[in-house]
């Protein structure tokens, strides 16, 4: 006896003929008076009398059906949670974002978020991508974005966005580019080599033979633009990071070109244990939500498709 057969008497006795039963089962009416007799025969008993009006319940189908429709019932209500999972998912989400990203994709993934999966309790960390990779590895996060990463076995990555890159502090004359062999006559605060924005700027000094001039001090996203609006130096910053202070005309930027600068997102995460239901739902919206932040010009640079790949060149011969 199986689930199919239990089903099937009880579309029968709910029915009280087997022909509109087999009607409502969508099955051929002989094929179901076969799979009723058969299980009569493995019960050894009596299910349903037959008459020429149809058939009614012996005393032994009434228990058969009375025991039958709670375990149908049951089964029928895992359906629905299995479902539901994908559906309504609940949990908590953790995801690192690096500060300029942060700076842009915080407020339209939370609010996603909340419209469609409320039962998913979403944590926001921030930090220089140097960290970021020990809280994945960790499992403290369940997603993360980091710039132009090695790949990794542990790691599944997609490339998410190749962001151009700006001068950018006070003072500036706006609306116009620079090109990176000018950049040398500009003192700037530049990350070091652990993280991947100092990383990137190292590999085009080294390619194009040039030394900037490095102020001999460092520091973490919001002291920097404090720094930078004081007038104290410059930096070199994706336009999600300055975007709103641009705006506001505290700094000003100027695209860097000949070469074009820029660096490459990716979104991680860990290939075991596999992700939640709800860590899926939010992997999938902050592929949304970066596209809202370019339309809206948050994030200046190319959108790259979920499928995209992103080859193996040199920083110098990169495109915007």
């Amino acid at each position: 006896m199986n689930t199919r057969i239990l089903i099937q008497f009880t579309a029968v006795a709910h029915a009280g003929t087997i022909t509109e039963a087999a009607k409502r089962l969508n099955i051929a009416q002989p094929a179901l008076s076969h799979a009723i007799a058969t299980l009569e025969e493995e019960l050894g008993v009596k299910l349903f009398d037959r008459h020429p009006r149809g058939v009614e319940l012996t005393e032994a189908g009434s228990i058969l059906l009375e025991r039958s429709q709670p375990i149908l019932e049951q089964l029928e209500s895992a359906k629905v949670a299995v479902r539901e999972v994908d559906a309504n998912p609940t949990g908590r989400v953790g995801i690192a974002l690096p500060a300029s990203v942060a700076n842009v994709l915080t407020r339209p993934l939370f609010e996603a978020v909340r419209t469609r999966y409320e039962k998913i309790h979403l944590v926001f960390e921030e930090g220089l991508t140097g960290h970021l990779i020990r809280w994945l590895r960790s499992g403290h996060i369940d997603l993360m974005i980091d710039f132009d990463v090695e790949p990794l076995s542990e790691f599944d990555s997609k490339p998410l966005f190749r962001e151009d890159l700006f001068l950018t502090g006070a003072n500036l004359d706006i609306n116009q580019s620079i090109r990176f062999k000018e950049l040398g006559n500009y003192p700037m605060f530049l990350p070091s080599k652990e993280h991947a924005m100092g990383r990137a700027i190292s590999e085009y000094e080294a390619q194009l033979g040039i030394t900037l001039n490095r102020i001999p001090a460092s520091a973490a996203v919001h002291p920097l633009l404090s720094l930078l609006e004081a007038g104290l130096g410059y930096a070199i910053a994706p336009w999600s990071m300055i975007y709103d202070r641009v705006a506001a005309g505290k700094l000003s930027a100027r695209k860097i070109l000949e070469p074009g600068i820029t660096r490459t997102a990716f979104l991680l995460h860990r290939r075991s244990p596999a992700m939640t239901t709800a860590a899926r739902m939010v992997h999938d919206l902050v592929l949304d939500a970066t596209t809202i932040a370019h339309k809206e010009g948050k994030w200046r640079g190319t959108v790259l498709s979920r499928d995209a790949t992103e080859p193996n060149v040199l920083p110098h011969e990169r495109q915007n």
